[in-house]
């Protein structure tokens, strides 16, 4: 299911991906999940399931109510609108019926009706999709989960305007346009691809509703991974500041790149992003140094070497573990000395 969308863990047996999470969502070339691949669903929501594709979505009614299949659940609505991406009409026609027969629309859960949020959305079928989300409101169930789903569908179509939704349409509907909701937003344009509208989010939020972003928004450009990770960094310092409060802020955003993909250019985008804090006047953390050099003593020993003299000039502490990783890595290559050498710059700070 979609990575916005609650997760039921009675259900993982039938818990299928949801096409909300695949982007570059054309909904004509989706391959849409079904019934088939979940082959461990009750009867009752199979049989619903083989009902719904092969009939118009104006006698949808017509066909369920001549099943007349009693007793429906809220896990059977959940289950067949996971199945249903392919038939949105369809799926839309089902939820409104067992809401009306069968459970009460009251009593439909928040995560079905996320579901048809989400249906609705990736089919690009939007006016439906406001009115959705409009009932929603009426009914006090809109979550950021939903406009997670809702902000997902408009990146994927590039017409959509994300500024509007995020300015205009948070605030009509009683939602809060803050840092966690700007947050969400970017996730949708990077996952579209859309890195230049993403970036535009940043500055226009800030000026127009005073929505500040945080390490966490550039951690989301920079795994969009077009950018160098230092431009991402020096975009951070002048948004938020070059403060030593912020330090959480750059200490975090450098964890992302250790422990992200940038793997492979770690000593490209780490030491850049170094520099960048030492230039800027930020105090560099322990936690991070130690975690680079453990990253480069494998593959790029002589730069876990050259980094760790660079922490021991500036006073910054490695940790036993850290010690002990290098002495141990150098030995095996017969430059025991190597770490001699660092170890006696260390003590003599």
């Amino acid at each position: 299911m979609s990575h916005h969308l609650a997760k039921r863990p009675s259900d993982s047996a039938a818990t299928v991906a949801s096409p909300a999470a695949k982007r570059a969502r054309d909904p004509s070339s989706l391959a849409f999940p079904t019934n088939k691949e979940a082959p461990e669903l009750p009867h009752k929501t199979c049989i619903f399931c083989d009902i719904l594709p092969p009939i118009a979505d104006d006698d949808v009614d017509a066909a369920l109510d001549k099943a007349d299949i009693r007793g429906v659940t809220t896990t059977n609505v959940e289950q067949v609108l996971r199945l249903s991406y392919a038939h949105p009409c369809a799926a839309a026609a089902f939820f409104h019926l067992a809401g009306h027969w069968h459970l009460g629309h009251d009593n439909h859960s928040p995560y079905s009706w996320n579901l048809v949020i989400d249906i609705l959305g990736t089919n690009r079928i939007f006016t439906r999709m406001w009115e959705t989300v409009d009932s929603m409101h009426s009914r006090w169930l809109l979550s950021l989960d939903t406009f997670a789903s809702v902000f997902s569908s408009l990146a994927a179509s590039p017409s959509c305007s994300m500024l509007k939704a995020f300015m205009d349409d948070m605030p009509h509907y009683d939602m809060a346009c803050d840092t966690t909701t700007l947050n969400s937003l970017l996730s949708a344009l990077c996952r579209a691809n859309r890195l230049d509208d993403a970036r535009a989010v940043i500055l226009v939020a800030r000026a127009e509703v005073g929505t500040l972003p945080d390490a966490d928004s550039y951690a989301i450009l920079l795994e969009c991974a077009r950018l160098p990770p230092t431009h991402v960094f020096d975009e951070m310092v002048r948004d938020i500041g070059g403060d030593p409060d912020n330090v959480p802020a750059y200490d975090a955003f450098l964890t992302t790149i250790v422990s992200s993909n940038y793997s492979m250019a770690l000593p490209k985008a780490t030491l850049g992003v170094w520099s960048c804090m030492v230039e800027n006047g930020l105090p560099p953390l322990e936690e991070c140094g130690n975690m680079l050099v453990s990253k480069l003593k494998d593959d790029r020993l002589p730069k876990a070497c050259k980094y760790v003299e660079d922490m021991v000039d500036r006073g910054i502490k490695l940790s036993l573990s850290t010690q002990s990783e290098l002495k141990l890595c150098l030995q095996k290559i017969k430059k025991g000395d190597i770490y001699d050498d660092l170890l006696r710059k260390w003590e003599a700070h």
